[in-house]
């Protein structure tokens, strides 16, 4: 591979100024060790992340720094770049100057003519914090589950906990509505919702495949993530987003392997909308939604491959203007693969187009009522399947 090229490319990234981008370039040779190598360069984000002054990082060692736990492994790291392998993804521990660390993840290349190493990261502690919570969560609940309905009781209060505010949406558009139904006291469906102050919301619709804990689980690594992906990324269109999402969660569950968790994917669509534009986003995995405007209704598919499968997946996404009086739906498959009904059979994604295009000009919370009163009635004495999840959104249009 070309080092010249990706040494220029790090090196001319020092001006970057986010605090989630931090540079060092350190002086170096194949017979130094980490502890004698020494910090040439550095940026203003990186001091202010660690808290150091220029003075106290320039011409000191960089093995200081660096955690006394992960010394060992960043010196195999360097000792690999000094023999001309490039570092495309390393994570380890600094140590700030008010004594906490920081988690780093970094790319580095060396430049053997000129003794140096040239290495840009990211802050990620904030994911690491993420992920650190979701192994906590799995381990309390699988040991919860022994405890039955008590502990699922308690299991569902914490999921409630993170999960968002499901009133948010009606802060932002009044004319909408969530009809949600759990099969199990915990529930792999979820909504979620993020304003961000670029004009955007976003809105996304969940199911976990499978349902109860393992579900539940799965849903609030969602969560998570969903938080982590949009608040780094704001401008970013969903599919980007997805992309960023799977990533995450294919590396937990992956590196995580010991706690016993799921073995399926989490379908998801999930949408950006400019209200003050009427500009759509979308994206989807193994998800679809409907936009119905005058009895008319128009399916838009996402990719078919669930978050979570395949953690080399890029989604693709498609991004259009929203007319007037156009209601945006979002469901799982629940409601559609629920049995009932005289003979016995599936109630169908067709019959539930047919449903909600008969129902689109009512007001939102009527067409709640209507879709609660439709599925009690055809499930009758049948148990439910699956969570049940649909939800209903008028959007203003471009403006």
């Amino acid at each position: 591979m070309d080092t010249r090229r990706i040494a220029e490319e790090l090196r001319d990234a020092r001006d970057i100024t986010q605090i989630e981008k931090l540079i060092g370039i350190v002086r170096s040779s194949a017979q130094q060790s980490i502890q004698e190598r020494l910090f040439e360069l550095s940026s203003k984000s990186f001091e202010k992340t660690l808290g150091y002054t220029e003075a106290e990082l320039l011409g000191n060692r960089f093995g200081n720094f660096v955690a006394e736990e992960d010394r060992d492994k960043t010196a195999r790291e360097y000792d690999a770049l000094t023999k001309g392998n490039i570092s495309s993804h390393f994570e380890n521990r600094y140590k700030c100057k008010d004594g906490s660390l920081r988690w780093l993840a970094w790319r580095s290349v060396a430049v053997a003519e000129e003794n140096r190493i040239y290495a840009i990261a990211r802050d990620i502690s904030r994911q690491k914090e993420s992920e650190k919570r979701i192994i906590e969560y799995a381990e309390n609940l699988h040991d919860l589950i022994d405890q039955k309905n008590e502990g699922l009781r308690y299991a569902r209060m914490l999921q409630d906990a993170i999960f968002p505010d499901y009133d948010f949406i009606s802060h932002v558009f009044p004319d909408s509505f969530i009809y949600s139904q759990s099969k199990d006291i915990v529930s792999g469906d979820f909504f979620w919702f993020d304003r961000v102050n670029n004009g955007k919301v976003f809105m996304a619709c969940t199911d976990c495949t499978g349902h109860g804990v393992p579900g539940a689980l799965l849903s609030i690594m969602g969560v998570t993530y969903l938080n982590t992906v949009v608040t780094a990324n704001p401008d970013e269109h969903p599919a980007v987003l997805l992309t960023e999402l799977n990533k995450l969660i294919c590396k937990t569950l992956d590196k995580k392997h010991s706690v016993k968790v799921i073995k399926d994917g989490m379908e998801i669509s999930l949408i950006s909308y400019d209200y003050l534009s009427g500009r759509l986003e979308y994206a989807g995995a193994g998800g679809a939604v409907w936009l119905v405007r005058k009895g008319e209704l128009e399916e838009i598919k996402g990719d078919r491959l669930a978050i979570g499968m395949e953690p080399d997946c890029i989604y693709e996404g498609l991004s259009r203007d929203i007319d007037d009086d156009t209601v945006l739906y979002m469901f799982s498959d629940g409601f559609a693969d629920q049995f009932g009904g005289i003979n016995g059979k599936k109630f169908m994604r067709q019959r539930l187009k047919n449903t909600v295009i008969s129902i689109s000009h009512l007001p939102m919370h009527e067409q709640k009522l209507f879709l609660q009163d439709t599925m009690e009635k055809w499930m009758g004495n049948q148990d439910q399947l699956d969570d049940i999840s649909i939800s209903g959104v008028l959007l203003p249009g471009s403006r």
